[in-house]
């Protein structure tokens, strides 16, 4: 087996093959994300992307996305998805279970080999929910060598089931506000087929007027333009009267879709419905899509702001209307007081 990274000529180009041979193929690790991911981080204390593929003669194994960061608070170096989420990795293609724990081991020792070079003290992973619904392969990579590990709920509606069914299962309250919204709102969809950079503006100019401040730099925007037109994405627009009121961000793959992030003009209140109206369209066009699943991302707790806790419950209740299925988010936590005290822990584990 051999390792393809990042400074790789072909690691791009590789990457897309190996993603489109996952069992999960997961929208924020499609080429384009990467992409979007590695540049957005780089302003958030990330230090290295040492994302790479695992591939034996021209057979890919999994792709694991391992982005460094330098701690904000306590200096130290940690592997992380930004300074305060748990990243989800690794994911596998299709192979025996022989085969599986061949790859598991392989990656285990090259994550150590990181974990001594660039001085690691913690590592954040946790589970994708997807992987068990997709085809319940999912595979305990980590659970065993974490020095702790909890269980979230996660929600990720099916899409197999039919639009009808998840419908009549949304949230009583949800139904009504979504018709009435219909009728005095006008919804538009951008996706790589009717692609408009002036239109997918309208996403950033809406998210720092919601914000009251230029948020991050444009080409993290830009990047995100780029994942649409790529068929990595997609963007649902509300608006009324011309005026733009809602825009709701999905990242996509061939079979999920991933509510990524959104934004709400200030004078909209909860009662006028359009963030229902917008993720209930986002849900819709997955599902004419052919896709079979999505995932609703709902907000983990976070590594270290306990502060922000209300705002997430309050934010997971709402996701939680939308028909999903209910299912573990496993997080796992690598936290020692030296790299070589984790490293030894870590491979001693596994």
């Amino acid at each position: 087996m051999i390792t393809i990274k990042v400074t790789d000529i072909s690691f791009k180009e590789e990457w897309s093959r190996a993603h489109k041979s996952l069992v999960t193929p997961l929208p924020i690790y499609t080429a384009s994300a990467l992409s979007y991911y590695e540049e957005y981080f780089s302003s958030s204390g990330m230090i290295h992307n040492a994302s790479f593929i695992v591939k034996k003669d021209t057979e890919y194994l999994a792709i694991v996305p391992l982005y460094i960061f330098k701690n904000s608070r306590t200096g130290y170096n940690q592997i992380s998805f930004g300074q305060n989420e748990y990243i989800k990795a690794p994911f596998f293609t299709h192979q025996s279970t022989k085969q599986l724990s061949k790859t598991s081991q392989f990656i285990s020792e090259q994550i150590s080999q990181i974990i001594e070079k660039f001085d690691i003290r913690n590592i954040y992973f946790a589970h994708d929910p997807s992987s068990y619904l997709i085809d319940k392969y999912f595979f305990p990579f980590f659970q065993a060598a974490s020095s702790s590990n909890y269980i979230i709920e996660a929600n990720v509606i099916d899409l197999r089931s039919g639009l009808e069914h998840l419908w009549f299962n949304l949230r009583k309250s949800y139904k009504p506000l979504i018709n009435k919204t219909k009728k005095s709102f006008s919804v538009s969809i951008i996706d790589y087929k009717t692609y408009s950079y002036d239109e997918c503006q309208k996403y950033k100019f809406l998210h720092n007027k919601a914000a009251g401040r230029e948020t991050r730099p444009q080409k993290t925007f830009d990047l995100m333009y780029e994942m649409i037109r790529s068929d990595d994405a997609y963007l649902i627009i509300i608006s009324k009267n011309e005026e733009v009121l809602g825009t709701y961000f999905f990242f996509k793959s061939s079979l999920i879709a991933l509510y990524a992030s959104s934004a709400t003009d200030p004078s909209v209140s909860n009662t006028d419905g359009v963030g229902h109206l917008g993720l209930w369209s986002g849900v819709e066009y997955a599902y004419n899509r052919g896709l079979s699943l999505v995932d609703m991302a709902m907000c983990p707790p976070s590594i270290s702001n306990t502060s922000i806790e209300k705002k997430v419950s309050a934010i997971n209740f709402f996701k939680r209307g939308f028909s999903g299925v209910t299912c573990a988010l496993i997080c796992n936590k690598f936290e020692y007081n030296s790299s070589e005290q984790l490293r030894e822990k870590f491979l001693a584990k596994l």
